[in-house]
């Protein structure tokens, strides 16, 4: 039997623990103070690079205000209207080819809308058991819970809605047919509510010859404030990116490439606000030398240049530092395009080997 890759399923289920609350509070996450540098050229007509850092309030669009007052008391079952459309599939990796098959578990998202006319707060634990035809099932229970999603407060004001993320894993070999409802008992002696859920699926029956211990289990988190997708209405998403590269360099010198920006349109795009980009490095580590993997948020250098001219491009200058000690390792870059409304796929990527 093949072996199955479980780590998505995991780092997921942990994602979904923390705040997903999209820019800090004010002061929470200061933002670098801006680098004083020279609004010129390169001989070539480049823009230069400039060490500037950034910060991720600078480059994200602020979730909304979530409606309600922090220092309500704790929801009541009888205060919220709850609702679950269906469980996601998610994908896993066979470990001995690398390709995806079939996903091993499941996601759910549970919306609960505050329906009375009064405040409320959520935070905590919240146990989850899954009931077929108002059956519960033998599954294992447990909490994806960590301090910082525990100690949250969600605030819920009238007319507004939480969510809950749930959990389950494979292998599920019960009952494959019913209705489904996932029961709930709300922090803070708030009282229990079942969930209906409006399209019923089940994680795979997969046995492991390796691990016949696996057991299916139910995980919930903590609620929090519905997840937000901003607008990519941005028109830097009218752009491209090509990489030039740069000279050979070695462990511990400076690489010196540059970055394309192309406009294939007939309208000038502003750099204003001006974008940010990121430079990923990664090196395998071995057994003298430990591995690279780091990310870093820096502002495009845009005080000689204020827009890409329509049918044509900007070159900018980029410089990263090789690690010391990389020998016979290779070590790769990816730089990406990062900005507010900004949807930054493939075209606004490159990823290259330096070494």
């Amino acid at each position: 039997m093949r072996r199955l890759t479980t780590f998505m399923l995991l780092s997921l289920a942990i994602a979904g623990c923390g705040s997903r609350q999209g820019a800090a509070s004010p002061g929470e996450t200061p933002i670098p103070p801006r680098v004083s540098a020279p609004a010129t050229l390169l001989p070539d007509g480049t823009v230069p690079w400039v060490d500037e850092k950034a910060g991720e309030r600078e480059i994200q669009v602020p979730n909304p205000v979530q409606p309600g007052r922090r220092d309500a008391p704790a929801c009541k079952a009888g205060q919220l209207t709850v609702s679950m459309k269906d469980w996601q599939q998610l994908p896993t990796t066979d470990s001995e080819t690398g390709k995806g098959i079939p996903g091993a578990g499941m996601i759910g998202t549970v919306q609960a809308r505050n329906s009375s006319g009064s405040d409320c707060t959520l935070q905590g634990e919240v146990p989850a058991r899954l009931l077929v035809e108002g059956q519960v099932q033998p599954l294992g229970y447990s909490h994806t819970v960590n301090d910082a999603a525990r100690q949250r407060v969600t605030p819920v004001g009238t007319g507004a809605s939480a969510e809950l993320r749930l959990d389950w894993s494979a292998p599920y070999c019960g009952s494959r047919t019913g209705t489904q409802q996932v029961e709930l008992t709300l922090p803070h002696n708030g009282g229990t509510l079942r969930v209906p859920v409006r399209r019923p699926r089940w994680p795979n029956c997969t046995r492991s010859e390796l691990h016949p211990e696996l057991a299916s289990y139910l995980s919930s988190g903590a609620f929090d404030v519905p997840g937000f997708t901003p607008p990519m209405n941005s028109p830097l998403n009218k752009l491209k990116v090509k990489l030039e590269p740069g000279r050979p360099a070695r462990a511990g010198q400076r690489y010196i490439y540059r970055i394309d920006v192309i406009n294939p349109t007939g309208t000038a795009v502003p750099l204003n606000p001006c974008p940010g980009y990121s430079q990923e490095r990664f090196s395998m580590g071995d057994a003298d030398h430990q591995a690279v993997n780091d990310f870093t948020l820096y502002r495009l250098n845009c005080r000689p240049v204020h827009q890409v001219p329509a049918h044509g491009q900007i070159r900018f200058e980029m410089v990263t530092q090789i690690p010391s000690g990389i020998t016979g390792r290779s070590f790769a870059v990816t730089w990406k395009m990062h900005a507010r409304n900004v949807n930054a796929g493939l075209w606004a990527e490159t990823h290259f080997t330096v070494l």
